[in-house]
């Protein structure tokens, strides 16, 4: 009965909590909708790439997937002499060229340019 009693109560404060903090964030947004909108964006993104360690980049203006391997830079920059990353970035975050387009695939982008 007393743990049910203490999830009752945690869940009841955790949602309370919730509550709060979207209050919160609701009369940020209505002061400044962009500049709120934009932050938590970032924070999102903050979040959500903390944990990650590559990187795959697709450019819309190329065909070239840019690898960028941020556990290895990561640890660069920690190796490095006062923390700093080096000038040269690693080889594999040059942007590797893209696989041959399969004939019909070309062919087909020749017809249209036409």
């Amino acid at each position: 009965m007393q743990e049910a009693e203490g999830y009752r109560g945690r869940i009841v404060a955790n949602a309370e909590g919730d509550a709060s903090r979207f209050k919160q964030v609701l009369s940020a947004y209505q002061k400044a909708p962009a500049v709120t909108r934009d932050r938590m964006y970032l924070e999102t993104m903050q979040q959500i790439f903390a944990n990650t360690t590559k990187m795959m980049v697709d450019a819309k203006s190329s065909s070239n997937m840019l690898y960028v391997p941020l556990d290895k830079l990561i640890s660069q920059t920690a190796a490095s002499p006062g923390g700093a990353a080096s000038a040269a970035p690693p080889a594999e975050t040059a942007a590797a060229p893209a696989p041959p387009a399969p004939a019909r695939a070309r062919e087909s982008r020749e017809r249209e340019s036409r």
